[in-house]
Order: C-alpha cells, then sequence, then structure tokens
C-alpha cells in the first residue's frame, strides 16, 4: 500500500505526491518535506509542520491533524488500496519573495530571515583585506563595500557588487579573493534557492582553491561544506548528512578545528531539519565547545542562534530565549554593531517568543570583544 500524499500551495495549487509504505510518520512527513520544498515557505517563517486527514461531515469537509497514534493504526487499518494525507504547513506571516526573478536577475530587496550562508565569511574578508584586497597601494571599494552589504543584509546590493569586485580581481590575477567572492555569490544563490547557479559559483571557487594547491586544502572544505549546504537547502538530507560528515573527519585528521566546528554546527541544523533535536543540541554543543577553545565568537554565535530554534521547536521557550538572547549579545559585540542583518534576524525570533518571566542570563559581555571572528 503506498501512501498518496497532497499539498496546497500558497497560491492554491494543489500538488500530489506518492511515498512508499511507512511505520513512521516522521519519514513520511520528511518525505513529504523533500518532496514538495521549493514550494514551501522560507523556513523562518513556518510555525509547524504536520500530516492531516480529510475529515467529512454535516457541516462540509475540512483537514484534522493527526498524532503518531492515529497514523500508526491507519498504516495498519487502510484499505489496500491507500492512504490519503495532506501536508499542512502553519506560517506566521507573508512569505519571503526570492532573491532573484527568473533569469537570475536581482530584484531591489533586503532580506531580514535567514541568513543566505547560515554562517558569516565576511569577518574573514575583513581581516584579511590588508593582505589581499590591496593592489598596488589601494582598495578595491566593491569588494569592501559588498562586505558592507552583506553584513546588512542588503543582499541585492551585495550580489551587484561582489559581481564588479570579480571582474576586478580576475583582471589582476587575485585568485584567493576572486574565490571568496564567488563563494559569496554562492551563498546568495543558494539563498534565492537558485541551487543550479549556487552550485556553479561554488564549484568555481572549489576549483580556483584546487588549482591554487595544497595550501587551500582548508578552503576547499570550505567550498565541500558550502557545496553539501545547498543539498541540505534542496532537500536531500542524506547526501548533505554523509557530506557534513566527511568533511568533518578529514577537519579533524588535518587538524582543522574551525571546519569542524562549522561541520558540527551545520550537522545541528540539519538535524533540526529533520526534527531530531536531541542530536541537533548534542552537535551544537560541540560546535560551541570547540568555538569557545578557538575564542571564535562568529560561531558561538550561530549556535547559540540555532540551539535557540531546537528549544522553541521543542516548544522549551524560556531555554530559546536565552539562546537567543545570548546570540543577539554575541552578534553585537562581535560586529560592534554593524552585523544588522544577524542582530534583526535574532531579535525577530525573540519578538515571536512569548513573554519571558524574568529570566536572568548567565554570560557575560567583556570578553565578546576578544574574541576571533576569523575565516569560516
Amino acid at each position: 500500500m503506498n501512501i498518496h500524499l497532497s499539498y496546497q500551495t500558497d497560491e492554491g495549487r494543489v500538488l500530489y505526491g506518492v511515498t512508499e509504505p511507512s511505520q513512521s510518520y516522521e519519514d513520511v512527513l520528511i518525505a513529504a518535506c523533500t518532496m514538495w520544498q521549493r514550494h514551501m515557505p522560507q523556513d523562518d517563517y513556518i510555525v509547524d509542520r504536520y500530516l492531516a486527514l480529510e475529515e467529512t461531515s454535516n457541516d462540509g469537509t475540512r483537514m484534522v491533524r493527526i498524532s503518531q497514534s492515529l497514523f500508526a493504526r491507519l498504516v495498519q487499518e487502510a484499505p489496500p488500496r491507500r492512504l490519503e494525507l495532506r501536508l499542512q504547513i502553519e506560517t506566521r506571516g507573508n512569505n519571503f519573495s526570492g532573491l532573484f526573478l527568473a533569469g537570475n536577475s536581482p530584484i531591489d530587496t533586503n532580506n531580514h530571515g535567514r541568513h543566505p550562508s547560515g554562517e558569516s565569511t565576511t569577518s574573514s574578508s575583513i581581516n584579511s583585506q590588508n593582505r589581499d584586497t590591496v593592489h598596488g597601494g589601494y582598495r578595491n571599494p566593491a569588494y569592501e563595500s559588498g562586505l558592507s552589504a552583506y553584513s546588512a543584509g542588503r543582499y541585492h546590493d551585495a550580489c551587484v557588487l561582489f559581481q564588479t569586485a570579480i571582474d576586478y580581481f580576475r583582471e589582476r590575477g587575485n585568485l584567493r579573493q576572486e574565490a571568496e567572492c564567488l563563494i559569496h555569490l554562492g551563498t546568495l544563490y543558494r539563498h534565492s534557492k537558485d541551487y543550479p547557479n549556487a552550485r556553479m559559483y561554488l564549484s568555481n571557487a572549489r576549483e580556483i582553491y584546487e588549482n591554487i594547491g595544497g595550501g587551500c586544502l582548508e578552503q576547499q572544505l570550505q567550498c565541500d561544506r558550502q557545496l553539501a549546504q545547498v543539498n541540505e537547502r534542496a532537500g536531500d538530507y542524506r547526501t548533505a548528512l554523509h557530506a557534513y560528515e566527511r568533511i568533518r573527519a578529514t577537519a579533524c585528521e588535518k587538524g582543522f578545528r574551525k571546519q569542524e566546528a562549522w561541520c558540527a554546527y551545520s550537522l545541528g541544523r540539519l538535524h533540526n531539519e529533520i526534527r531530531l533535536y536531541d542530536n541537533a543540541l548534542e552537535h551544537l554543543n560541540q560546535a560551541t565547545e570547540i568555538a569557545q577553545s578557538l575564542q571564535n565568537l562568529e560561531i558561538e554565535a550561530f549556535a547559540a542562534e540555532e540551539s535557540g530554534r531546537s528549544e522553541e521547536l521543542r516548544k522549551n521557550m524560556s531555554q530559546a530565549r536565552e539562546h537567543y538572547e545570548r546570540a543577539r549579545i554575541q552578534f553585537f559585540a562581535m560586529g560592534r554593531g554593524r552585523r544588522t542583518a544577524d542582530e534583526d534576524r535574532v531579535k525577530a525570533k525573540l519578538a515571536r517568543l512569548p513573554p519571558g518571566r524574568g529570566t536572568i542570563y548567565r554570560f557575560l559581555i567583556g570578553p565578546f570583544t576578544r574574541r576571533s571572528t576569523t575565516s569560516t
């Protein structure tokens, strides 16, 4: 017996699909979300996802949420021909429109939802400007303006500026900075769900690092991890999971602790996506521990934010608030108020939580300004 699924988009179009029989509610829910991932709202707008059953009464037809126990009973008792279920998505309000229109043309919009990369590479760029972006005694203004726009969440502006910077660095043979701009563009296109272009830019960046030589192995792993995130955002969780685990093992073997921490963070985020919150928090705690040993505040901030998401999804609102508040303070301390996209995103998550009851946050602000925010 196959399980027949349907999903109604925001435009009112009903999509249909079929998944293999399963006794697991979670497996079927993940299969449905994977099937229609590109038609669903942005993750930050989603409150809940669940399976529902059509119920007909004298008052008409309505969709009724089913529990895991009811699902198991339905699978056992359904007629031999099929079981029909509907994927239901509850959202907070308006859906985020993509960063680019068809044809890959940027539109004039700024986004304060999820960060394009799930992490920032701008701090690494800022710290390396003196070495890499100066040519002939002057800086490249397009690149620096692109970094500022990226940090502020002006992703349309950032895209245009990084394209301009690529031409500049390519003409001067600055391969490392060209590759870094390509990574930025890859994350922006991934955020807009233009996965083919995201893969193209990230793969081109990786090829540049590979051609430079063995001294860029860590940067190659960074590109591999960003490519794995494309698979994750596209709903191919299995491929992304194996990639993160492989990259993390290599990073650990080669002593690239920073990449190891980012992989732990990525694994935590992925386990949140598949609703395995205990596993997610375990990976995020590992990311935090490594980040603290490296004094890398950026990884700590993103891990704190994602830990807040884990707790919010588990309905542990007080713990979620504490994690989000920690992330907000860390983002502010790290960027000294210039990382407005990260701060605004976390503030929005705090605002949607129920009012707290005087939570006392047991962490200090002072040491944050001494933490490293070097490359991802």
